[in-house]
């Protein structure tokens, strides 16, 4: 069956020159995959190479944002909390504490200083066991 393609090609030029032609093509693509196997690998490496630079750029922008944020974010909250502290928490602490001394009760500020006060006599006796 070949030789009778063959044959009736041979006979004709034009349909002779599509053959060869399509013969170059053919080879033409074989060889444009095997050097595509020859670099690949290093085109690969390469594109992993500058992926990994791209990654590290980004994560940089992220981080530097997420600072800032972060900055931003503690500045204003020492704003509010400072703001609370006096326009609030202060004169509610005043009303209770003088509410709770004629009840006999201890007010806050007396805690926190007998507290520290047990600390660091805790402290002293540690250091003459010592």
């Amino acid at each position: 069956m070949i030789s009778k393609v063959k044959s009736k090609v041979a006979q004709n030029p034009v349909a002779e020159n599509v053959l060869k032609s399509g013969h170059q093509i053919w080879l033409a693509g074989l060889g444009a995959f095997a050097a595509a196997q020859a670099e690949g690998s290093k085109v690969f490496k390469d594109l992993v190479k500058e992926g990994a630079s791209v990654e590290a750029k980004g994560l940089k922008l992220a981080n530097d944002g997420i600072e800032k944020t972060i900055a931003k974010g503690s500045e204003v909250f020492a704003k509010v909390r400072g703001a609370y502290e006096s326009r609030l928490a202060q004169p509610v602490e005043r009303r209770l504490g003088g509410g709770l001394a004629k009840f006999g009760l201890p007010a806050r500020q007396d805690i926190v200083t007998l507290t520290r006060r047990v600390e660091e006599l805790s402290q002293q006796v540690r250091a003459l066991r010592a």
